[in-house]
């Protein structure tokens, strides 16, 4: 079993938060570590991740797309590494 600190931040509405926690859960468990906060505000979607990898990017791409969402920003020590509407 692999343990990881992830933070949701959904403005205050629970809606989001819920939201956010369901696309953590379509995400690969063997990539959700590398995931350190999940933030949406007003249907874009913030990553906060510890590792440069495609694959990390694409698994929260995808899983956010499964909200019928599609603008997101990833972000790697506070700088954006992918960006995509």
């Amino acid at each position: 079993m692999i343990k990881a600190d992830i933070e949701f931040c959904g403005n205050g509405e629970i809606e989001r938060v819920e939201r956010l926690m369901k696309v953590y859960s379509r995400i690969d468990v063997n990539l959700r570590n590398h995931i350190k906060r999940l933030e949406d505000h007003k249907g874009c979607l913030t990553a906060h991740v510890n590792l440069s990898s495609i694959s990390v990017y694409k698994a929260i791409a995808d899983a956010w797309e499964a909200e019928q969402e599609s603008y997101f920003i990833i972000k790697r020590r506070d700088e954006v590494v992918c960006e995509c509407s």
